[in-house]
């Protein structure tokens, strides 16, 4: 048996590796609603316990009032990232020490330790460079169609992301794929977050950060297969009953009369609540303008994708400014 201040050192890494693990596997689920990321997590967590109880009960090596460091303070974290990336840090950190502290006395545990650190650092990067993240931000999605604007379609583009939008979904149906790819690899060059509206085998081509696929599109299975985990998968619904397993977002509406889907009957406001209820990201869609939009916040929405009030605005700049500030006071409450 290691000699008790070993077995304390060993305590306090152990613990500081499994609460930095719950931290990291609480925000997956709940702020990210990435159930695959928490999952990652979650057995890493359960991976340290498991290995903990390898070298039997630690605890009774504890002795709080003696340890110099245990009312230690960590400078405090401002925001979501910011507590990922320390809780991140702190457990790699943790089972680093774990790893060179039993390389003496139990190589095997240590190895262990040192597998359990790479794992660490793979789901670190998913949580860094996955979808979620990347969708964590995007509070205003643009749907940018050239027969809407009142400019030149790459000029709405570049003032609309000056103006504070996110994310632009290309959404050309008639264009063939052709022109179709040569616009995205020109927003690609603009776009903070760059979706394409059904064209899901293009994704790759233009380094497209996601794809949004409607009822008559390729199934979400299909859509995940051709696009990989990392990128980013929205699918439209119009009622709780429409599958939605393996998507990234949902679109609720039409909430209002859409100029772009004219016959297509509103949904209402109801239709914000109830994708609330469902507990996943979502962008409420349909007739959405600048005098409604405090509807639509209030009906509980903090994401929004908008056509028509952004892309034929006189002036794109101002339009996606506005919405974007009451979209941010939203965020943040």
């Amino acid at each position: 048996m290691p000699p008790s201040s070993l077995l304390a050192l060993l305590d306090a890494n152990f613990n500081r590796a499994r609460e930095a693990a719950r931290v990291l596997e609480d925000q997956a689920r709940f702020l990210l609603h990435d159930p695959a990321l928490s999952k990652k997590w979650q057995l890493l967590r359960r991976s340290v316990g498991t290995l903990e109880a390898r070298l039997g009960p630690l605890s009774r090596s504890r002795h709080v009032a003696a340890d110099p460091g245990a009312r230690d303070q960590a400078a405090p974290a401002r925001n979501p990232n910011e507590i990922a990336a320390a809780n991140a840090r702190r457990l790699q950190e943790a089972l680093r020490s774990l790893e060179e502290h039993l390389k003496a006395v139990r190589p095997p545990i240590a190895r262990e330790a040192a597998r359990l650190r790479f794992d660490a650092y793979e789901a670190q990067q998913a949580a860094l460079h996955g979808p979620a993240r990347r969708l964590a931000g995007v509070r205003l999605m643009a749907l940018l169609t050239e027969a809407l604007c009142r400019r030149p379609w790459l000029e709405t583009a570049r003032r609309l992301v000056k103006g504070g939008v996110d994310a632009i979904q290309l959404r050309e149906k008639a264009l063939g794929d052709r022109e179709f790819l040569k616009r995205a690899r020109a927003l690609r060059k603009i776009a903070p977050v760059l979706i394409l509206n059904d064209r899901v085998g293009l994704v790759p081509l233009c380094d497209a950060d996601g794809v949004h696929v409607g009822e008559d599109d390729l199934s979400i299975a299909d859509a995940r297969a051709l696009i990989g985990p990392a990128r980013i998968l929205g699918v439209t619904v119009h009622s709780s009953r429409d599958p939605v397993a393996g998507a990234d977002y949902v679109s609720a509406g039409p909430v209002f009369v859409s100029l772009q889907k004219p016959g297509l009957k509103p949904a209402g406001l109801e239709s914000v609540r109830r994708a609330v209820k469902r507990g996943m990201p979502f962008f409420a869609i349909g007739g959405i303008t600048e005098k409604n939009l405090q509807q639509v916040i209030r009906a509980g929405a903090t994401r929004v994708a908008v056509g028509t009030a952004l892309a034929a605005a006189d002036d794109p700049e101002r339009a996606a400014r506005m919405m974007a500030s009451r979209l941010r006071q939203a965020g943040n409450r």
